[in-house]
């Protein structure tokens, strides 16, 4: 399909039902079934500046059409975006539901506080899960 035939992104906002963050998530090949494994909401970190790797875990309802993804990783203390990843689904039934796992390289923690993890689809914003990262005092 050319760019000229690439069906326009929706105007449809997706109900976002589920955020969560893990160390890692499995998609079983047969059934399409997500595992996730180490779900947590804070970072316990030796010294600062540090990075790690994550996994992100997303479900959405009432979708409908063609939808341009994107996560954007931010010190939300700051304000500042750390990262961003991209991609792109597909819905032809509101009524069904569209889950996704991103694997995350490793993203920087610079200093301690709130990190957010938001979710957009076609520049629109469907919620947010956050991670607080403070110091290892063990």
């Amino acid at each position: 399909m050319t760019q000229e035939e690439e069906q326009p992104l929706s105007q449809v906002a997706p109900l976002l039902v589920a955020a969560l963050v893990c160390d890692a998530g499995v998609v079983d090949p047969n059934t399409g079934t997500k595992t996730l494994v180490g779900v947590f909401d804070r970072v316990r970190v030796g010294a600062f500046p540090d990075q790690r790797a994550m996994s992100l875990y997303f479900k959405v309802t009432d979708a409908e059409g063609r939808y341009k993804m994107e996560i954007r990783y931010i010190h939300a203390d700051a304000d500042k975006m750390l990262a961003n990843i991209e991609g792109e689904f597909q819905s032809t039934d509101r009524l069904g539901a569209a889950d996704f796992l991103v694997e995350c390289p490793s993203l920087p923690i610079p200093q301690p506080g709130r990190y957010a993890f938001q979710l957009w689809a076609n520049s629109m914003f469907l919620g947010a899960v956050f991670i607080d990262a403070e110091p290892w005092t063990g």
